[in-house]
């Protein structure tokens, strides 16, 4: 559960929300891993059900460290206003670097439009034999994965 709130949007509410959804699959839980028998069901049960409570308030504590996790009505006026300006300008580069892109492809379209069927079998052919001249794992050397 811990992890889980660490590493996803789920919190402590989420667990809580939910807890009768679980006190229902500890007990299916339990009847398939017990005799038919309510005492011995619900022996092993309660302590899941305890576990799970346990677990609720653990991720308490752990998603108040998250610093990630700040809520708009902790922010003040001026830090709203801050954070809005700062997503709008990062929306707007990242839209800048779109057309760049779009643009660039749309200019090695046309060029490879022009490029005769003679050319263009040659550039596969030269990509082919460096493929193949490589070792394995240097594709991406330089490339930083872009």
């Amino acid at each position: 559960m811990m992890l889980l709130v660490k590493i996803t949007p789920l919190t402590s509410r989420s667990f809580s929300k939910y807890r009768k959804h679980f006190i229902v699959l500890a007990f299916v839980v339990a009847m398939f891993l017990t005799p038919p028998d309510a005492f011995t069901q619900t022996l092993l049960a309660v302590p899941m059900i305890l576990l799970y409570e346990f677990g609720i308030v653990l991720t308490k504590f752990a998603s108040r460290k998250n610093p990630s996790k700040i809520k708009s009505k902790d922010l003040t006026k001026e830090q709203k206003i801050k954070v809005k300006s700062q997503i709008e300008k990062n929306t707007d580069s990242l839209r800048t670097a779109q057309r760049n892109c779009i643009a660039k492809v749309l200019e090695a379209d046309s060029q490879l439009s022009s490029l005769s069927e003679e050319q263009i079998a040659a550039i596969v052919e030269l990509i082919e034999k460096e493929k193949t001249s490589k070792p394995e794992g240097a594709d991406n050397e330089g490339n930083n994965g872009l």
